[in-house]
């Protein structure tokens, strides 16, 4: 493996280039509204521009799992935003939370379900939220939460039976 490497102004704006109509993709598969995916890519290219120090650490590979991390989490608090100011749900914010290993990892497989599957099951295990409380936080019904979920998990075991075929 190589050791980072320093990143550079001009890099940076090459991995715009690469990855920024890859994330816009990413995010509308979320959200289904093509303006607020490219208000959140938008947003994750500035904190990149703002932690550049940290990049510069990184490999590309590190990076762009960096910047779809970003571009979801910004996601899932628009959400949260959008439930709050209709006042569906109290948002409890947790002051010094770490990431766990183990959440990093359940994060990038939901990243690699299709729609807004992966959403919706980080929802209900990281953040609790009932199938109901989703439902009205992504205005579908809670039968339609429970479908989704149901076939993320059916999608998650095939991911796993890949990995062990290996």
């Amino acid at each position: 493996m190589d050791p980072p490497r320093e990143k550079t102004t001009m890099e940076l704006e090459i991995l715009f280039e690469k990855y920024n109509k890859e994330l816009i993709s990413f995010v509308y598969r979320m959200c289904q509204n093509r303006e607020l995916a490219e208000d959140i890519v938008q947003e994750t290219f500035l904190r990149a521009i703002i932690n550049q120090e940290l990049l510069y650490m990184m490999h590309e590979k590190q990076v762009r799992l960096w910047l779809y991390r970003v571009a979801k989490n910004l996601y899932v608090d628009s959400i949260k935003s959008h439930a709050a100011d209709d006042g569906m749900v109290e948002i409890e914010e947790e002051v010094g939370k770490e990431d766990d290993h183990g959440e990093i990892e359940w994060s990038e497989l939901f990243e690699r379900l299709p729609g807004r599957q992966g959403v919706i099951m980080y929802l209900h295990y990281f953040e609790g939220y009932s199938s109901d409380d989703i439902g009205k936080t992504l205005d579908i019904p809670s039968g339609t939460v429970r479908y989704e979920m149901s076939m993320a998990r059916k999608k998650l075991r095939e991911i796993f039976k890949k990995n062990l075929m290996r």
